[in-house]
């Protein structure tokens, strides 16, 4: 890991390195080409044409000398000042004619030559006075007057024809430079369209005499400064590349091995916390952000290691908690794959969790009411089924509770089974109302005869008994009226439950039929600021109903209300829907509470169980009333605020075949 860091962190470097020395390369190009080729032909173009107004100075000499003297002492006076003007070098002479050392045509008046020393001399004769003298001028040492380090100046001296005669340069030339310069000669004569400097290399320079024609100056190009200027430049290129390289190597031997050896110690850390060794830290000496890091890091490790053991002993907790519950318990994904079941769930399915961890609880649990059940949690929140079961030759029953758990951002995360077992308490069930009927049976008969005598006793001694007598036996009548209500509403509830209830449907009339059930009802509102109202607004509407079993659901409804209720109203009202009629019976009365709304239906449930209790009754009123509405294939709620009043509503479907069924 170390390495790559490094390569990481070099690399870039050293492509930056090789970047800019390519920029830098390329700069130089551009530089020498738009810039130093351009220079250095302005400064031999600007040599030469100095070097060429020097000469045409001296060609002029003669000229004027010609024009000014008048005689022969006037010549030598002329060109003692010319000479003035080279201290240093003896460039002009003066001869009689007879007397020069120089052959020069009669009929000349000028010439060059090459005389015996080599030297190159430019020759005039002038004629004053019948008097001829000649007057040379040593063009050699005038052109060696003009030394340059990397330029040679010469002059060419040309025939008719452009063939070079003479030349003479202000240092030697290689054979191989003068023939390029013969080359460039005649292109240079060849041209018409006038000079103009080149952002190339240029070798040689050529301007014609403007005195004599046959007199071309030139300048050529014999050591470039541009060389030297090259070997900077890359002197420099190379200093670069060596700072920035001594600069990648500082950086190396400096920051790059201290971060990654840092980098490394933390990487090992890591590795040992990754394995679950929360003991580990990082020592590593340093104030700087390496530092820092290292510290954030322990302070994170030791962190974790707190969250981490509380996340373990809540886990513990958890599964002591899970394992103690004697009701199964099984915690899947939303896709029902398994995550956790207690020990009590696995006893009962006979499967283990960890053998199974993660697949689908249908594969675990062979049941086929397991995965209808599993089903219904993809549309509903809260499902409750009761499934039996199989194992050892034994049918167990059991009560499925599922719900599902949700994420804080309400995202279904899971599903909940809890699992009781129920065998026991449906064999007790079937026990305890078995007992009943048997009981209801064997006290209806006797009780029967008793009411019988105790109103023959009535009928038949009216006028033996005392009024105190009378009313006693009065009471008992009474009571053994009641008792016998209470017996008939268990047999039949237990024969509903049983399934041997028939059911008779006629068509009646709804208002005529609830203004008879609310006039017989009347008499029960006596003593209490109450009214019992007939809500009915379609007089005529009609139902298909058994009319005795709605009759017995309104009469429950009604007196529940009447007995409930001090003051205000007992209301009876219905509504029409598509396929039912969903009837209300709603009442000012004391109310109920959340918590009693949920368990008002169930047998034997009353909202007061207190022994000095306010109302009478066993709880079955609402129990039947519940068979009776699902008889019909309807349902049965209630909605109430606590102190202010209760509504109950149940649906009857409005067609129904009328002939008699048996519910089976």
């Amino acid at each position: 890991m170390k390495q790559n860091i490094q390569k990481n962190i070099l690399i870039p470097f050293i492509l930056f390195t090789i970047v800019l020395t390519a920029l830098l390369v390329t700069w130089s190009g551009f530089f020498i080409k738009t810039f130093l080729y351009e220079h250095e032909a302005a400064s031999l173009y600007n040599q030469l044409t100095n070097f060429k107004t020097a000469s045409e100075q001296l060609l002029l000499s003669h000229k004027l000398t010609d024009e000014l003297a008048r005689n022969s002492n006037d010549i030598k006076r002329i060109i003692a000042s010319y000479e003035s003007n080279y201290p240093s070098e003896r460039l002009y002479s003066v001869y009689r004619y007879n007397q020069s050392p120089f052959q020069i045509n009669s009929k000349d008046t000028h010439a060059i030559v090459k005389h015996n020393d080599n030297n190159i001399y430019l020759l005039q004769k002038i004629i004053k006075k019948n008097k001829a003298s000649v007057i040379s001028i040593n063009l050699s040492k005038f052109v060696s007057t003009y030394q340059s380090t990397s330029n040679t100046i010469g002059i060419l001296v040309l025939n008719d024809d452009l063939t070079i005669i003479e030349h003479l340069f202000s240092r030697d030339l290689t054979p191989k430079q003068l023939d390029m310069l013969k080359h460039n000669l005649t292109y240079f004569m060849s041209r018409t369209s006038p000079l103009k400097l080149s952002k190339k290399k240029v070798d040689s320079m050529f301007i014609r005499s403007n005195e004599n024609p046959n007199i071309v100056y030139v300048a050529m190009n014999t050591s470039s400064v541009i060389l030297p200027v090259i070997i900077q430049i890359t002197i420099g290129i190379v200093l670069v590349i060596l700072l920035s390289t001594s600069w990648v190597y500082i950086m190396d031997l400096l920051i790059i091995r201290k971060m990654t050896t840092s980098i490394d110690i933390l990487r090992s850390v890591s590795k040992k916390v990754a394995q679950g060794n929360f003991t580990e830290k990082v020592y590593i000496q340093s104030s700087d952000e390496i530092g820092e890091l290292a510290l954030t890091f322990n302070q994170m490790v030791s962190q974790l290691k707190e969250s981490t053991d509380t996340i373990l002993h809540q886990k513990e907790q958890s599964d002591a908690i899970i394992k103690s519950i004697p009701d199964g318990i099984i915690v899947t994904d939303f896709n029902n794959n398994l995550i956790i079941a207690n020990k009590k769930a696995e006893e009962i399915f006979d499967f283990k969790t960890q053998q199974n961890y993660s697949k689908n609880i249908s594969h675990v649990i062979h049941h086929t009411s397991l995965r209808e059940h599993a089903k219904y949690l993809k549309k509903v929140k809260h499902y409750t089924s009761e499934l039996s079961y199989t194992k050892d030759s034994q049918e167990y029953i059991l009560l499925m509770n599922s719900t599902v758990f949700h994420s804080h951002k309400h995202k279904p995360m899971g599903i909940i089974y809890v699992i009781r077992d129920i065998t026991h308490e449906k064999e007790m069930e079937k026990l305890r109302e078995g007992f009943l009927r048997t009981v209801s049976h064997e006290l209806r008969t006797p009780l029967t005869s008793v009411i019988g005598f105790i109103e023959l006793v009535i009928h038949s001694g009216k006028e033996q008994f005392s009024h105190e007598q009378q009313s006693c036996l009065n009471t008992a009548l009474h009571e053994a009226r009641t008792l016998k209500e209470l017996i008939n509403d268990l047999l039949e509830l237990s024969q509903m439950q049983a399934k041997k209830t028939n059911i008779q449907p006629v068509s009646i009339n709804v208002f005529s039929f609830i203004e008879t059930i609310t006039n017989s009802l009347s008499p029960l509102t006596k003593g209490k600021e109450l009214n019992l109202i007939n809500d009915i607004s379609d007089k005529h509407l009609m139902i298909v109903v058994d009319k005795a079993k709605l009759r017995r659901i309104l009469v429950n409804l009604i007196s529940n209300g009447i007995k409930f209720t001090r003051e205000g109203y007992v209301k009876v009202s219905c509504k029409e829907e598509d396929d039912y009629i969903e009837f209300c019976i709603s009442d000012t009365g004391i109310g109920l509470r959340d918590n009693q709304q949920d368990v008002i239906f169930e047998k034997f449930r009353q909202v007061d169980y207190s022994s000095t209790r306010e109302f009478e009754g066993i709880g079955l009123g609402l129990s039947i009333v519940k068979e009776l509405v699902q008889l019909h294939d309807g349902d049965v709620r209630v909605e109430s605020d606590f102190g202010e009043g209760s509504s109950f509503y149940f649906t009857i479907k409005k067609k129904r075949n009328l002939t008699a069924a048996m519910v089976t």
